[in-house]
């Protein structure tokens, strides 16, 4: 689904699969995303969102995505991701440092 989004005085369309726009509607209260009030309730949530600090240059709609899904995900896997992220960054950080170990010896 196409939405429209003001970041730094320029217009952007994003798009939002049409499961995650009914998602969002429903953690709004909304009932349908197409009909009624539910694009509406959608539209208002992402413009509030539009005016973070924090809204990134490029890749907008993958940024607005990941912020519906950190919105509708229960509370305590939030919780538990936020637990997990330093220790997935860690093993990120062995495996690069491990695959460029390897790289300079061959």
């Amino acid at each position: 689904m196409r939405y429209y989004i003001r970041i730094n005085g320029r217009l952007a369309s994003i798009t939002i699969s049409d499961t995650l726009s009914q998602y969002l509607v429903l953690a709004r209260g909304g009932e349908s995303d197409r009909y009624g009030n539910g694009k509406k309730l959608a539209q208002g949530w992402i413009n509030e969102l539009a005016q973070r600090a924090d809204v990134p240059d490029k890749d907008i709609s993958q940024w607005v995505q990941a912020r519906i899904v950190d919105y509708i995900v229960a509370q305590e896997l939030w919780d538990r991701l936020q637990e997990l992220k330093p220790k997935i960054a860690a093993k990120i950080e062995k495996n690069t440092a491990r695959r460029a170990a390897f790289l300079r010896e061959t």
